[in-house]
């Protein structure tokens, strides 16, 4: 469960086999098995090889003059002069993140709350240092991580917490202020409401923005692979990078000069373009949600990889049937099942995405002749890993019918049919009943 589903990425993998080497496969499979944020570049290398080789022939590092080893060979189906040599990028603001240690700072923070079970909401306000100009980015008032108990959760910290611990109904807070660091942390009572806990980070802007075309995330790597890759390989074709969303601000951002003073992703890369004339294009890849109010069991796709193809017009290099072929490239990648910044989030969260989870809230469901229930709730309980006492507690937060088997036992129905649907990387098993059943009921007159 990253991007896709797991179950999607290992059927993108047995088609890959189609034209991957074995090292090659073994390769991505080294990094979809791999930790932090690994895997997630890996994912869309897969899934852009995939979407391709749907429309065209793919050769994955094909053997061209020169040291450097693009991702990608493609020859069009319709067209064989449609042709070019791509490399794939994956852009997120972990950089930005490490720097501003913002990350590190609300880990260490919540941690420390749980520890001492303080369960209410806290805003935590972190200063800018004074010497910031437009042109540079955001420079925020904390510490380097190994002074995080020096400058912040020292005796001071401590002494704030053992108080609110004491009188959780009353409102407190705590200002730490030096040559490093300016944070003043407010703690506000949930008094209505005793189980909530929440931690706002309030800094002076969002400090992903992009204030500059050329010192940003999304420049910075396009350019990086031109020096490093491009211009260490001889290709005389079309040449492009596919720019992946891996949890940048910037693919998801207005214009600047219509909404805001801050550039999105897509002006970068014009300017990358306009300064890079031996580079014919960009196609940029993101996920977008396509359905905010989409109600559970409805069918339409929720989220869809969005294609933005962006040539560059200098270049007297690229053939017209290659816009129409990329713009048709969207529909071959399959419905995502997280965002970027989701899956960056649950990563850093450090969410076990091969955990076996049962007793999920919500994951039943019950008509006048079905019941739906989730498929490893169902083996748990077969195989002894929780008890059916646990397995109707959950239920019942869910539903209003308590232990809804009995209930269709009870009415002496019989199982007429088990059906398995899988969403994404979870299934469910669809109990549908009839009857009574004759064979341990009185029988009825059909035409009563």
């Amino acid at each position: 469960m990253a991007i896709f589903p797991s179950r999607i990425i290992k059927r993108m993998l047995n088609e890959n086999a189609d034209f991957l080497t074995k090292e090659q496969l073994d390769k991505h499979i080294l990094g979809l098995n791999g930790k932090k944020f690994q895997p997630l570049e890996t994912e869309w290398e897969v899934a852009v090889l995939n979407a391709f080789s749907k429309i065209g022939k793919v050769e994955h590092e094909p053997r061209l003059k020169g040291t450097s080893k693009l991702d990608l060979l493609f020859v069009s189906d319709q067209d064989s002069e449609a042709r070019f040599v791509a490399d794939v990028a994956t852009v997120s603001d972990k950089g930005v993140e490490n720097k501003k240690l913002l990350n590190a700072f609300e880990d260490q923070f919540k941690r420390r709350i749980n520890e001492i079970g303080i369960i209410s909401y806290f805003r935590c306000s972190i200063g800018e240092h004074p010497f910031g100009v437009c042109d540079v980015e955001v420079r925020l008032m904390l510490p380097p991580t190994q002074e995080f108990d020096k400058e912040i959760f020292n005796g001071q910290f401590k002494s704030f917490l053992k108080c609110v611990k004491q009188n959780p109904k009353q409102p407190r807070t705590h200002q730490i202020l030096s040559v490093k660091t300016n944070i003043l942390i407010e703690y506000i009572p949930d008094i209505e409401n005793n189980h909530f806990q929440k931690v706002d980070l309030i800094t002076p802007y969002v400090y992903t923005l992009a204030t500059s075309k050329t010192q940003n995330c999304v420049y910075n790597a396009l350019r990086k692979k031109a020096q490093n890759q491009f211009k260490k390989v001889s290709y005389s074709g079309p040449k492009g990078i596919i720019l992946c969303d891996g949890g940048s601000d910037m693919f998801h951002r207005q214009p600047s000069e219509k909404y805001n003073a801050y550039y999105n992703a897509t002006e970068a890369v014009r300017e990358f373009l306009r300064q890079n004339r031996s580079i014919d294009f960009v196609l940029m890849l993101s996920v977008i949600f396509t359905d905010y109010g989409r109600p559970l069991l409805r069918r339409k796709p929720f989220r869809k990889v969005h294609v933005e193809f962006i040539p560059n017009k200098s270049s007297t290099n690229l053939p017209a049937g290659i816009r129409q072929i990329l713009t048709e490239l969207e529909r071959h990648f399959p419905e995502p099942f997280n965002t970027a910044h989701g899956v960056r989030e649950t990563i850093r969260q450090g969410y076990d995405l091969k955990k076996f989870r049962t007793l999920m809230q919500g994951n039943i469901a019950m008509s006048e002749k079905e019941i739906k229930v989730s498929s490893n709730d169902i083996l748990a309980l077969l195989a002894g890993a929780v008890t059916q006492e646990d397995l109707f507690k959950s239920w019942d937060k869910t539903i209003s019918t308590r232990k809804a088997f009995k209930y269709f036992f009870n009415k002496k129905m019989r199982i007429v049919e088990v059906q398995v649907v899988d969403d994404g990387d979870f299934s469910n098993l669809i109990f549908k009943f009839d009857g009574p059943d004759a064979a341990i009921s009185p029988f009825i007159n059909p035409k009563a």
